[in-house]
């Protein structure tokens, strides 16, 4: 079964009854309090989309405090709804500002923190602040997926040598530090992606279905046979979400 472990259904500009694939296993992940109630409904309405309600960490610098924690009272009050916290994290590549850095540090931790409490894994974004944001996930005791994770040798191996896991988009093979992840991660770390509508592996709007790209395109780089590559990512999600059926 395919597998797309993040995507925004809420963002792409067809409605979800055409997006949506329904023999695969599809997670819609939310990015503020709007978008997480999107991804609940979307949830409801088809029984292979699981919910992930997360905080953009651009949107966190535009957000007042009390916003920040409406928003993670609305995770926390949902959390039987829900697979995963995310999408989450640190982007330094479009925040330049110190101030506004350091709120997004100072929410990522309260996520970790809340996601420890409610027990649910972190799917987590961390452009151009790799280091910070591992230095952060030491104080989780949940599993970690690393969301389009571009880190050097280094990084990598210290991810893997503490159990997280590694999405790989749709068009992993197009950027240089997407395919290094694919080639260096072990096999059983590894999940797809297509982080729909962006992304896409064609001249189209990505869409979940995409990931298929993926597993061709993997499947020939670990000399796997796209059938075998398939199951091991699904096995791969069903053990690091708990995952029992779709």
């Amino acid at each position: 079964m395919l597998v797309d472990v993040h995507c925004h259904l809420d963002l792409c500009k067809k409605p979800a009854q055409e997006v949506v694939n329904k023999d695969m296993l599809i997670i819609s992940n939310g990015t503020d309090l709007a978008s997480n109630k999107k991804v609940l409904s979307y949830a409801k309405t088809f029984p292979n989309v699981k919910a992930a309600l997360g905080l953009f960490p651009l949107n966190i610098v535009k957000m007042s405090n009390k916003q920040v924690q409406e928003n993670l009272k609305f995770i926390k009050d949902n959390k039987d709804k829900i697979i995963a916290i995310g999408e989450v994290g640190i982007d330094f590549k479009w925040c330049e500002d110190e101030k506004e850095r350091k709120k997004q540090v100072e929410v990522f931790k309260k996520i970790v923190k809340l996601a420890n409490t409610i027990k649910k894994p972190l799917i987590v974004h961390s452009w151009k602040a790799m280091p910070k944001v591992l230095e952060l996930l030491q104080q989780a005791k949940v599993q970690v997926i690393m969301h389009c994770f571009e880190g050097n040798l280094q990084l990598t191996e210290e991810a893997v040598k503490r159990g997280y896991y590694f999405t790989i988009p749709a068009n992993f093979w197009k950027r240089k530090g997407f395919k290094n992840v694919a080639k260096r991660a072990p096999i059983d770390r590894l999940l797809t992606e297509t982080d729909s509508p962006y992304l896409s592996p064609t001249e189209e709007e990505n869409k979940p279905e995409n990931v298929r790209y993926a597993i061709d395109k993997l499947a020939e780089l670990r000399g796997l046979t796209k059938l075998e590559t398939e199951n091991q990512i699904y096995a791969n999600a069903k053990k690091c979400l708990l995952i029992s059926k779709h």
